[in-house]
Protein backbone atom coordinates (compact mmCIF):
# COMPACT_ATOMS: atom_id res chain seq x y z
CA UNK A 1 0.00 0.00 0.00
CA UNK A 2 2.05 3.44 -0.84
CA UNK A 3 1.00 6.67 0.25
CA UNK A 4 -0.01 7.73 -3.24
CA UNK A 5 0.26 6.04 -7.00
CA UNK A 6 2.18 8.05 -10.11
CA UNK A 7 -0.31 9.33 -12.39
CA UNK A 8 -0.26 6.65 -15.10
CA UNK A 9 0.70 9.36 -17.82
CA UNK A 10 4.16 9.84 -16.15
CA UNK A 11 5.53 6.31 -16.85
CA UNK A 12 4.55 6.54 -20.15
CA UNK A 13 5.94 9.81 -21.02
CA UNK A 14 9.15 9.43 -18.84
CA UNK A 15 9.95 6.50 -21.05
CA UNK A 16 9.31 7.88 -24.24
CA UNK A 17 10.81 11.33 -23.24
CA UNK A 18 14.44 9.27 -23.44
CA UNK A 19 14.26 7.73 -26.40
CA UNK A 20 13.54 10.61 -28.75
CA UNK A 21 13.38 14.19 -26.15
CA UNK A 22 13.71 16.60 -29.31
CA UNK A 23 10.92 14.72 -31.04
CA UNK A 24 8.50 13.97 -27.90
CA UNK A 25 8.75 17.96 -27.47
CA UNK A 26 7.02 18.81 -30.50
CA UNK A 27 4.22 16.23 -30.70
CA UNK A 28 3.17 16.12 -26.76
CA UNK A 29 3.06 20.21 -27.80
CA UNK A 30 0.72 19.13 -30.76
CA UNK A 31 -1.12 16.71 -28.82
CA UNK A 32 -1.82 18.41 -25.81
CA UNK A 33 -3.44 21.26 -27.64
CA UNK A 34 -5.04 19.43 -30.13
CA UNK A 35 -6.40 17.29 -27.02
CA UNK A 36 -7.61 20.16 -25.22
CA UNK A 37 -9.67 22.20 -28.19
CA UNK A 38 -13.19 21.20 -26.30
CA UNK A 39 -16.06 23.36 -25.23
CA UNK A 40 -14.82 25.57 -21.97
CA UNK A 41 -18.26 24.23 -20.34
CA UNK A 42 -17.31 21.10 -20.82
CA UNK A 43 -14.03 21.69 -19.21
CA UNK A 44 -15.59 23.18 -16.20
CA UNK A 45 -17.52 20.25 -14.90
CA UNK A 46 -14.04 18.59 -14.44
CA UNK A 47 -13.30 20.87 -11.57
CA UNK A 48 -14.93 21.80 -8.72
CA UNK A 49 -14.13 25.36 -7.06
CA UNK A 50 -13.39 25.59 -3.54
CA UNK A 51 -13.18 28.48 -0.81
CA UNK A 52 -10.21 29.08 1.26
CA UNK A 53 -11.76 27.23 3.69
CA UNK A 54 -12.84 24.23 1.55
CA UNK A 55 -9.05 24.03 0.77
CA UNK A 56 -8.01 24.15 4.21
CA UNK A 57 -10.66 21.50 5.05
CA UNK A 58 -9.37 19.55 2.00
CA UNK A 59 -5.33 19.48 3.01
CA UNK A 60 -6.48 18.48 6.85
CA UNK A 61 -8.21 15.34 5.60
CA UNK A 62 -5.43 14.47 3.33
CA UNK A 63 -2.67 15.81 5.91
CA UNK A 64 -4.95 12.60 8.21
CA UNK A 65 -4.29 10.21 5.48
CA UNK A 66 -0.48 10.73 5.08
CA UNK A 67 -0.08 10.53 8.70
CA UNK A 68 -2.06 7.15 8.67
CA UNK A 69 0.26 5.91 5.88
CA UNK A 70 3.46 7.30 7.80
CA UNK A 71 2.58 5.21 10.51
CA UNK A 72 3.97 2.07 8.80
CA UNK A 73 7.28 4.22 8.43
CA UNK A 74 10.52 3.76 10.50
CA UNK A 75 10.64 7.21 11.24
CA UNK A 76 9.48 9.24 14.39
CA UNK A 77 6.94 11.03 15.18
CA UNK A 78 8.29 14.27 15.08
CA UNK A 79 9.29 13.97 11.61
CA UNK A 80 6.06 11.98 10.48
CA UNK A 81 4.15 14.79 11.28
CA UNK A 82 6.59 16.79 9.49
CA UNK A 83 6.12 15.02 6.44
CA UNK A 84 2.38 14.90 6.54
CA UNK A 85 1.94 19.12 7.04
CA UNK A 86 4.30 19.60 4.20
CA UNK A 87 3.43 17.21 1.64
CA UNK A 88 -0.56 18.21 2.26
CA UNK A 89 0.19 21.73 2.74
CA UNK A 90 1.94 21.55 -0.76
CA UNK A 91 -0.89 20.42 -2.77
CA UNK A 92 -3.81 23.34 -3.55
CA UNK A 93 -5.08 23.32 -6.72
CA UNK A 94 -5.03 26.40 -9.29
CA UNK A 95 -6.35 29.37 -7.84
CA UNK A 96 -7.95 31.72 -10.13
CA UNK A 97 -4.96 34.13 -10.93
CA UNK A 98 -2.15 35.39 -13.40
CA UNK A 99 1.04 34.61 -13.54
CA UNK A 100 4.27 35.18 -15.19
CA UNK A 101 5.83 31.93 -17.20
CA UNK A 102 9.70 32.26 -18.91
CA UNK A 103 10.82 29.07 -19.93
CA UNK A 104 14.44 27.63 -21.75
CA UNK A 105 14.30 24.46 -23.38
CA UNK A 106 17.66 23.12 -24.93
CA UNK A 107 18.64 19.42 -25.83
CA UNK A 108 19.89 17.04 -29.14
CA UNK A 109 17.86 18.02 -32.51
CA UNK A 110 16.42 21.16 -30.15
CA UNK A 111 17.85 24.87 -30.32
CA UNK A 112 17.57 26.58 -27.33
CA UNK A 113 14.41 28.10 -27.03
CA UNK A 114 13.39 31.00 -24.94
CA UNK A 115 9.65 32.42 -24.02
CA UNK A 116 7.93 34.41 -21.82
CA UNK A 117 4.58 34.55 -21.31
CA UNK A 118 1.73 35.69 -19.16
CA UNK A 119 -0.70 33.36 -18.03
CA UNK A 120 -4.51 33.43 -16.97
CA UNK A 121 -6.08 30.34 -15.14
CA UNK A 122 -10.45 31.16 -15.25
CA UNK A 123 -12.75 29.58 -13.48
CA UNK A 124 -14.12 27.51 -16.75
CA UNK A 125 -11.20 25.41 -16.24
CA UNK A 126 -9.06 27.09 -18.97
CA UNK A 127 -5.43 28.41 -18.89
CA UNK A 128 -5.12 31.65 -21.23
CA UNK A 129 -1.78 33.45 -23.09
CA UNK A 130 -0.94 36.76 -24.14
CA UNK A 131 -2.80 35.92 -27.47
CA UNK A 132 -5.90 35.12 -25.69
CA UNK A 133 -5.56 31.46 -27.17
CA UNK A 134 -6.75 28.94 -24.66
CA UNK A 135 -6.02 25.08 -23.16
CA UNK A 136 -7.19 23.40 -20.79
CA UNK A 137 -6.33 23.24 -17.17
CA UNK A 138 -6.43 19.66 -17.03
CA UNK A 139 -2.67 19.08 -17.71
CA UNK A 140 -1.23 22.41 -18.51
CA UNK A 141 2.27 23.52 -16.98
CA UNK A 142 1.42 26.11 -13.96
CA UNK A 143 2.87 27.37 -10.83
CA UNK A 144 0.53 25.12 -8.66
CA UNK A 145 0.54 22.00 -7.79
CA UNK A 146 -2.61 19.66 -7.94
CA UNK A 147 -1.28 16.10 -8.03
CA UNK A 148 -2.33 14.86 -4.91
CA UNK A 149 -0.59 11.28 -5.78
CA UNK A 150 2.80 10.94 -4.36
CA UNK A 151 4.33 7.37 -5.34
CA UNK A 152 5.79 6.27 -2.31
CA UNK A 153 6.37 3.10 0.10
CA UNK A 154 6.45 4.46 3.28
CA UNK A 155 8.54 1.38 4.93
CA UNK A 156 11.64 2.46 2.72
CA UNK A 157 11.51 6.35 2.93
CA UNK A 158 14.90 7.32 4.93
CA UNK A 159 16.46 10.72 6.49
CA UNK A 160 19.47 11.41 3.95
CA UNK A 161 20.83 14.63 5.14
CA UNK A 162 19.94 16.98 8.02
CA UNK A 163 20.89 20.87 9.03
CA UNK A 164 19.78 23.01 11.56
CA UNK A 165 17.29 24.54 9.13
CA UNK A 166 15.85 21.72 7.00
CA UNK A 167 15.20 18.10 6.73
CA UNK A 168 15.61 15.75 3.52
CA UNK A 169 13.49 12.60 2.89
CA UNK A 170 14.37 10.08 0.65
CA UNK A 171 11.78 7.46 -0.59
CA UNK A 172 12.18 4.83 -3.40
CA UNK A 173 9.01 5.73 -6.37
CA UNK A 174 6.59 3.00 -7.07
CA UNK A 175 5.80 3.29 -10.96
CA UNK A 176 2.42 2.28 -12.08
CA UNK A 177 3.18 0.14 -14.96
CA UNK A 178 -0.11 0.78 -18.44
CA UNK A 179 -1.83 -1.73 -18.46
CA UNK A 180 -3.61 -0.40 -21.76
CA UNK A 181 -3.25 -1.87 -25.08
CA UNK A 182 -1.21 1.56 -26.38
CA UNK A 183 1.62 0.14 -24.30
CA UNK A 184 4.08 -1.75 -26.11
CA UNK A 185 5.72 -4.68 -23.88
CA UNK A 186 9.00 -3.23 -23.79
CA UNK A 187 7.37 0.18 -22.01
CA UNK A 188 5.65 -2.20 -19.52
CA UNK A 189 9.65 -4.45 -19.26
CA UNK A 190 11.51 -1.35 -18.75
CA UNK A 191 9.22 0.56 -16.38
CA UNK A 192 9.26 -2.60 -14.13
CA UNK A 193 12.95 -2.79 -13.64
CA UNK A 194 13.60 1.35 -13.81
CA UNK A 195 14.74 2.67 -10.40
CA UNK A 196 13.92 6.33 -9.03
CA UNK A 197 13.93 7.87 -5.56
CA UNK A 198 12.12 11.39 -5.00
CA UNK A 199 13.78 13.68 -1.93
CA UNK A 200 11.40 16.19 -0.03
CA UNK A 201 13.54 19.02 1.48
CA UNK A 202 11.48 20.20 4.58
CA UNK A 203 12.23 23.78 6.65
CA UNK A 204 12.08 22.66 9.71
CA UNK A 205 10.45 26.28 11.21
CA UNK A 206 8.08 26.57 8.96
CA UNK A 207 7.38 22.60 8.17
CA UNK A 208 6.82 23.30 4.09
CA UNK A 209 8.44 21.75 1.41
CA UNK A 210 10.87 23.59 -0.15
CA UNK A 211 12.25 21.12 -3.14
CA UNK A 212 11.17 17.95 -4.48
CA UNK A 213 13.83 15.89 -6.42
CA UNK A 214 12.90 12.96 -8.45
CA UNK A 215 16.03 10.62 -9.84
CA UNK A 216 17.05 7.89 -11.50
CA UNK A 217 19.51 6.06 -9.41
CA UNK A 218 21.15 4.04 -11.62
CA UNK A 219 21.62 4.25 -15.82
CA UNK A 220 18.97 1.89 -17.42
CA UNK A 221 19.99 -0.15 -19.79
CA UNK A 222 19.07 -3.03 -22.84
CA UNK A 223 22.23 -4.73 -24.67
CA UNK A 224 23.26 -2.21 -27.14
CA UNK A 225 19.71 -0.68 -28.18
CA UNK A 226 19.45 1.84 -25.95
CA UNK A 227 20.75 3.45 -22.27
CA UNK A 228 19.04 6.06 -19.85
CA UNK A 229 21.70 7.23 -18.46
CA UNK A 230 20.48 10.65 -16.36
CA UNK A 231 16.97 12.27 -15.39
CA UNK A 232 16.53 14.42 -12.61
CA UNK A 233 13.36 16.74 -12.31
CA UNK A 234 13.31 19.19 -9.34
CA UNK A 235 10.86 21.26 -8.18
CA UNK A 236 11.15 24.17 -6.27
CA UNK A 237 8.42 25.94 -3.44
CA UNK A 238 7.97 28.90 -1.95
CA UNK A 239 4.37 30.15 0.22
CA UNK A 240 2.48 32.86 -2.03
CA UNK A 241 0.68 35.68 0.28
CA UNK A 242 -1.22 36.95 -2.12
CA UNK A 243 -2.58 33.57 -3.24
CA UNK A 244 -2.34 32.34 0.55
CA UNK A 245 -1.13 28.90 -0.97
CA UNK A 246 2.48 27.41 -1.89
CA UNK A 247 3.24 27.59 -5.03
CA UNK A 248 6.07 26.30 -7.47
CA UNK A 249 8.49 29.14 -7.87
CA UNK A 250 10.80 27.03 -10.43
CA UNK A 251 11.12 23.50 -12.47
CA UNK A 252 14.24 22.04 -13.58
CA UNK A 253 14.38 18.83 -15.92
CA UNK A 254 17.47 17.23 -17.54
CA UNK A 255 17.72 13.64 -18.92
CA UNK A 256 20.43 12.00 -20.98
CA UNK A 257 20.01 8.96 -22.99
CA UNK A 258 21.72 6.90 -25.77
CA UNK A 259 19.47 4.96 -28.39
CA UNK A 260 21.00 2.78 -31.34
CA UNK A 261 19.27 4.13 -34.11
CA UNK A 262 19.55 8.01 -32.85
CA UNK A 263 22.71 8.04 -30.82
CA UNK A 264 23.13 10.54 -28.22
CA UNK A 265 19.80 12.22 -26.93
CA UNK A 266 20.02 15.31 -24.81
CA UNK A 267 17.48 17.38 -22.87
CA UNK A 268 17.36 20.39 -20.18
CA UNK A 269 14.46 22.25 -19.65
CA UNK A 270 13.42 25.12 -16.79
CA UNK A 271 10.34 26.91 -16.07
CA UNK A 272 10.28 30.04 -13.83
CA UNK A 273 7.10 31.79 -12.32
CA UNK A 274 6.90 35.44 -11.16
CA UNK A 275 4.54 38.27 -10.69
CA UNK A 276 1.88 35.59 -9.16
CA UNK A 277 -1.28 37.66 -8.33
CA UNK A 278 -4.74 35.73 -7.29
CA UNK A 279 -8.41 36.58 -7.69
CA UNK A 280 -10.51 37.99 -4.74
CA UNK A 281 -11.92 35.96 -2.91
CA UNK A 282 -9.69 33.45 -2.97
CA UNK A 283 -10.92 30.56 -4.49
CA UNK A 284 -9.27 27.32 -6.39
CA UNK A 285 -10.18 25.10 -8.72
CA UNK A 286 -9.39 21.40 -6.96
CA UNK A 287 -10.03 18.18 -8.96
CA UNK A 288 -10.26 15.21 -6.18
CA UNK A 289 -8.16 12.89 -8.24
CA UNK A 290 -5.37 15.46 -9.59
CA UNK A 291 -4.47 17.00 -12.80
CA UNK A 292 -2.77 15.34 -15.45
CA UNK A 293 0.24 17.65 -14.63
CA UNK A 294 2.47 14.59 -13.41
CA UNK A 295 6.05 15.62 -12.75
CA UNK A 296 7.47 15.04 -16.08
CA UNK A 297 4.39 16.13 -18.62
CA UNK A 298 4.52 19.66 -17.46
CA UNK A 299 8.50 20.39 -18.06
CA UNK A 300 7.19 20.11 -21.88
Amino acid sequence: MTLDRLPHHFSKTLLLASFSIGTIFVVAQTESNNESSVAETEISEEFEILSKLELQTHQSDRYEKLKEELKKSQFSDEHQELIATALSQSVVGAPISTYREESFVEGTDVDPTEEVQTLSILETGMVEDDDASSYSLNGAMTPFSSVAFFPLEPANGKILNEGNSDITFRFDVILEVPEDEEAPEFVTNMLKKLKLAVDFRIDKESQQLKTSSFTLLKPFRKLFLFNFKQFNLTYSYEFNEDCGCMTISNRDVSMNASVLILGHLYMRAKVNYSDIECEKPLRYLHRDQGFSDDVLTLMF
